[in-house]
């Protein structure tokens, strides 16, 4: 179907996290190659345990300080959403 676009992409964090994180697009575009080009779909980024603690999570020492319960985030859809590009 050439109308229709899907890609993964899948990144390996290192630095500020050392999780997978995945991100899933599906795109429906104008046939043709005629100028300009209008497409869009759904969006969606999947994360691992690893990837969101950095961010997310609250260990015992922080738990202690501001009377939260200590947590650990579990691997997750972390965002979805529209996209949509216009070329000419």
């Amino acid at each position: 179907m050439q109308w229709l676009r899907t890609r993964i992409d899948v990144r390996q964090g290192f630095g500020g996290h050392h999780g997978v994180v995945a991100d899933l697009s599906a795109d429906s575009r104008g046939q043709g190659d005629a100028e300009p080009t209008l497409s869009g779909g759904p969006r969606m980024t999947f994360a691992s345990t690893a990837a969101l603690t950095p961010y997310f999570s609250i260990d015992a020492g922080q738990s202690a300080a501001s009377g939260l319960p200590s947590t650990m985030p579990p691997a997750r859809m972390r965002s979805y959403g529209v996209g949509a590009l216009a070329r000419y």
